[in-house]
């Protein structure tokens, strides 16, 4: 058996130029200013089923599908205007169903200026709650709770 080491490639740092960009059908819209400490990726995976023979814990069984998601903090800029976080995180779909975007993409550079790096694109996504607008104190006010989710089958990592 071969030993292998795993989570030993390049040291990611979201902060070197990482973007994420919402795109509505017609524009990519970049979202600025996101803080890098508040960014947390959840993949979709099968759930877990837990069960017992006797009393006796066995291996789980694959569930359901989950969903994706990615939740980040922003510093907040314009609350209006068609294509600010709160308006996009708000907006209604003319169906009955929530509102869905095109695409959401993520990319986390593989140093401060690179051209190559790591993307996780979410197709279809949509915002999970509604984000809110919190005063800030000796910092920047911020736009927190952004929260973008998609069924498992739209969840795609890849290097670029």
């Amino acid at each position: 058996m071969a030993a292998v080491t795993k989570n030993a490639a390049k040291v990611r740092h979201l902060a070197s130029g990482g973007t994420v960009i919402l795109n509505d059908g017609t524009d990519d819209i970049t979202v600025s200013l996101v803080n890098p400490d508040s960014v947390i990726v959840t993949p979709p995976f099968l759930e877990r089923i837990n069960y017992k023979d006797g009393n006796t814990p066995q291996v789980p069984l694959e569930g359901d599908k989950t969903t994706g998601s990615i939740e980040f903090t922003a510093i907040a800029g314009a609350i209006t205007g068609t294509q600010e976080l709160i308006t996009l995180a708000t907006a209604r779909a003319t169906d009955n169903k929530v509102k869905t975007y095109t695409s959401f993409t993520f990319n986390i550079p593989d140093k401060d200026g690179a051209t190559t790096g790591q993307r996780i694109t979410m197709n279809n996504p949509w915002f999970e709650n509604v984000p809110q607008y919190k005063g800030g104190r000796g910092s920047p006010d911020s736009i927190e709770g952004l929260k973008l989710v998609c069924r498992y089958a739209d969840w795609s990592p890849t290097t670029y």
